[in-house]
Order: C-alpha cells, then sequence, then structure tokens
C-alpha cells in the first residue's frame, strides 16, 4: 500500500510530504534480498534439501552387478602365480533385483525428507523478513528519538530565552532559568543514550544483512505511516491464511508424509529380493583339453524367515510411533501458528490505535496546552513549571507517535511471519495529520 510520509520542519509543525511509499518499507525489503543471497542457515538448509534427494536417487537405483573370477585347482607349486598350471577357471555375473516397488517405496521417505527441509529453507527465510524487518523498526525508533531530541533541545533553548526575558523583566526568578538548563542537560544526556541506542540497531540490521560493500550501507531512515491491514482480514481469515500457507506448517505436513512412507517402506522389507547369477567354467580334462561349461542361477532372500520376522515387524511398528509423533507435532505447531496470529493481530491493532491517538489527539492537545502554558507565563499568570510539563507532555506524545509507528512494523512482520506471507497490496495514499 502507498501512504504519504511527514517531515518535521520544526519541533512545532508537522508538514506532509506529497511523496508515497510502500509498506514494508522498501528499502529493509532491498536489504533483506541481500541478506537471503548471504544467510548462512538458509545456505545450509538448502543443502540439506538437496542432500536429502540426493539419497532419494542413491536408493531407489539397483546394486551394481558383481563380476567374479575364480581359479581353481592350482597347484601348490605355482604359488603366487594363480594362473600357471590351473585347471579350471570360473567367470561369473550375478544381479541382485529387488522385488517390484521396494526400491521406490524405500526412496519416497527421503525424497519427502527433501521437501520438508526445502519447506524448512522457506520457514528461515520468513523469519529472517521478520528480523530485519524488525531491526530496520527499531533503527527507525531510534533515529527518529534522535532527531526529536534535537529538536527539543532548540525549543528548550527558545523556552530558556522566554524564562530570562521573564527574569529580566521581573515576572520570574533564577529558579526559572536553572530549571531550563537543567532540562537542557536532561536533554543532552538522552542524545547520548540514543546515539548509543542507534548504534546498537545498525549493528544488528548489519549482522542480519551481512555489510560488505557500499550498496549494503544501513540507510538513514525516513518516515514511515503505517496503513491498517486489507479490508476483510479478520482474525479467522487470518488464521485459515496460516494454515494453508505457513512453511513451517508445512514442512511438519511433509514429515508427516515421510513417516507414512517409512510405514510403507518398513513393510515392504519383508518382500523377497532376487539375484540373478550366470557362470561359464573353463576346465581342463585329464587329457589336457579344455572343456567349457556354463550354468545360470536364481536366490531368492526372505526376510520373513522366523528368526528374521520379528525384525521387520519391529521397524514397521516404530514406523508407526514416528508417524503419530509427525502428527502430533504439527497438531501442536498448528495451535502455536494460531496463538501467534492472536497475538501479532492484538499487536498490531493497539500499535495502530496508539499511532492514531497520538497523531490525532495527543500531539495537537499538547501542543495547544503547551501554547498555552506558555502564553500565561509570559503574561504573569502561571510559573515556569507549568511550561517545562507541558513542554514534557509534548515531548513523550510525539515519542510516542513514532514509537508507536516501530511498534507497528513490528507487528506486522509478526503477523506476515504468523500467516506465512505478505499481507499488503497497493492502497490509495492518505495524508497524516501528526508528527
Amino acid at each position: 500500500m502507498l501512504w504519504v510520509l511527514l517531515g518535521i520542519v520544526s519541533p512545532m509543525t508537522a508538514v506532509a510530504q506529497n511523496a508515497t511509499s510502500a509498506y514494508p518499507p522498501p528499502e529493509a525489503l532491498r536489504l533483506l534480498q541481500i541478506a537471503l543471497q548471504r544467510n548462512p542457515s538458509l545456505i545450509s538448509a538448502h543443502f540439506e534439501a538437496g542432500a536429502a534427494h540426493s539419497i532419494d536417487e542413491n536408493l531407489s537405483t539397483w546394486d551394481a552387478p558383481e563380476i567374479g573370477v575364480d581359479f581353481y585347482q592350482t597347484p601348490i607349486a605355482s604359488f603366487p602365480n594363480p594362473v600357471k598350471g590351473e585347471r579350471e577357471i570360473d567367470y561369473s555375473v550375478s544381479q541382485t533385483i529387488p522385488f517390484p516397488g521396494k526400491l521406490d517405496a524405500i526412496a519416497r521417505p527421503h525424497h519427502l525428507h527433501g521437501a520438508a527441509e526445502e519447506s524448512h529453507a522457506d520457514a528461515i527465510a520468513l523469519d529472517l523478513r521478520r528480523q530485519i524487518l524488525s531491526a530496520y523498526a527499531d533503527l527507525y525508533k531510534a533515529q527518529w528519538r534522535a532527531r526529536l531530541i534535537q529538536e527539543d533541545r532548540q525549543e528548550v533553548e527558545r523556552l530558556r530565552g522566554a524564562a530570562k526575558v521573564g527574569y529580566e523583566g521581573g515576572m520570574g526568578s533564577q529558579a526559572d532559568l536553572l530549571h531550563a538548563e537543567s532540562e537542557e542537560a536532561s536533554l543532552d544526556g538522552e542524545a547520548l543514550q540514543a546515539e548509543e541506542e542507534q548504534v546498537e540497531a545498525q549493528a544488528s540490521l548489519s549482522s542480519l544483512v551481512g555489510v560488505v560493500g557500499a550498496e549494503d550501507t544501513v540507510p538513514q531512515v525516513d518516515s514511515l505511516f503505517p496503513i491498517p491491514l486489507p479490508t476483510g482480514m479478520s482474525l479467522d481469515s487470518l488464521k485459515n491464511l496460516a494454515m494453508g500457507r505457513r512453511p513451517d506448517l508445512e514442512s511438519l505436513h511433509r514429515e508427516i508424509d515421510m513417516a507414512q512412507a517409512e510405514v510403507k517402506a518398513k513393510g515392504e522389507e519383508a518382500y523377497p529380493d532376487f539375484m540373478l547369477s550366470g557362470a561359464y567354467k573353463d576346465i581342463q580334462n585329464n587329457a589336457g583339453e579344455s572343456q567349457g561349461f556354463w550354468s545360470v542361477g536364481v536366490d531368492m532372500k526372505v526376510p520373513i524367515a522366523p528368526w528374521s520376522d520379528k525384525g521387520v515387524r519391529a521397524g514397521v511398528d516404530g514406523a508407526q510411533l514416528m508417524q503419530l509423533k509427525s502428527e502430533n507435532d504439527y497438531a501442536a505447531q498448528a495451535l502455536m501458528a494460531n496463538a501467534e496470529v492472536e497475538r501479532a493481530a492484538a499487536a498490531l491493532t493497539s500499535a495502530q490505535g496508539r499511532m492514531e491517538l497520538a497523531r490525532d489527539r495527543q500531539i495537537p492537545l499538547a501542543r495547544q496546552a503547551l501554547q498555552s502554558a506558555l502564553a500565561s507565563y509570559q503574561g504573569g499568570k502561571t510559573d515556569f513549571n507549568s511550561v517545562l510539563m507541558a513542554f514534557r507532555d509534548t515531548r513523550m506524545a510525539r515519542e510516542e507517535y513514532h514509537v508507536a509507528v516501530s511498534d507497528h512494523l513490528k507487528a506486522w512482520a509478526a503477523l506476515e511471519w504468523a500467516t506465512g506471507g505478505t499481507l499488503s497490496s497497493t492502497s490509495a495514499p492518505t495524508t497524516p495529520k501528526g508528527d
């Protein structure tokens, strides 16, 4: 969605810009695209998926044939040369042939494991999006706090000038000047703290992105004006959205399929394997004449013999228990997903309400109260403490607005993560009323 952003030109005046910006912030999404190419956990997850698919291909192929050459009845005197004076040479080849469909059944769980790992990689990428948007929100809050403190510092200087005029005109006291200077010192201390918070936020975002070159530089965050949820997205629809597209749930669903395939594979281990072999015998008779013979053999491995059947059944039982475990893991994660959607939606609603309250009521009322207190002080009808209290209320209201904006972006990121994907679409821009 597109919205008009707001810029501050003085501590008392908000000016709406004509420019529009997408939400979530395009700059944050640009950093995300860089991070997706570098994140070690994400790269590792893709390698894991590829390895699982490689096992699938390995297990679905027949075993290699066996080829042998055997020398028989070679005189001891010819040692160590086995072909000197030998009486018989056997040439043989054999091939194990699995029961039809058995290899595919054995390989399929690994194929589904690879699909589960692919979904796991998608879950890591989605969580990386949440982390980067949250870190961007922290950077926004820290940079705006530093900006507001600088503007408030200038305003306090103006108030101190008013206190000085009042003192020189006999309407104030030296204490008023001291209170103004104390407020300046307090703001100077907060400025140092805000600088530290800004550095921490930049470091956090840089560590997620992996800053390497100038194109990866962590930006100065401009104004944001968050958007409400698109029309029609109720709590139930958000939960249904989560159930249908969350990659971690998809991964667990693949694990259920994998467990079911494993049960089938363990059951098919009871089916026999066959071995087809052929041999050619070159035999020297007593007259030294060479005679050739050939033979063909068919062997069968019987896994359900009385002494081996127990192992086959135990394998099936274990696979069935793992299937039950996977189903309960999915059910537990689905319950957690519903709770995560509820928390994120509640946080988003709260941040939206706080932001609108600060913008539409708290900031305008605090400004009017400050202007009234300043006029009363200059007219000798109130003391300087009333001016400072009104000034602090204005400061708190303005800072609360940007804290709410930051919390909104965090909640939006959390809701995207909880529902398994993006939420926003384009919308007509709107002009905010506060700063």
